[in-house]
């Protein structure tokens, strides 16, 4: 996926010393519908079709002992 003019001009401006802050000022507000697609964690939402991994679905870590 490429990034928008503003999510661009948001990375250069971090690149540049920005704060967080400073660079998220710069990107537009989420729409309703954008918005919609996001839990409650602010994650987006696959859908059950996606091929993407859920968590339950990584690997588990190794853990050495």
């Amino acid at each position: 996926m490429a990034m928008s003019k503003a999510e661009r001009a948001a990375l250069n401006a971090l690149k540049s010393g920005a704060t967080f802050a400073e660079a998220m000022d710069t990107l537009p507000e989420p729409t309703p519908e954008q918005l919609a697609q996001l839990d409650e964690n602010g994650d987006y939402i696959l859908s059950s079709n996606s091929s993407e991994l859920t968590t339950e679905q990584r690997p588990a870590l190794r853990q050495s002992s």
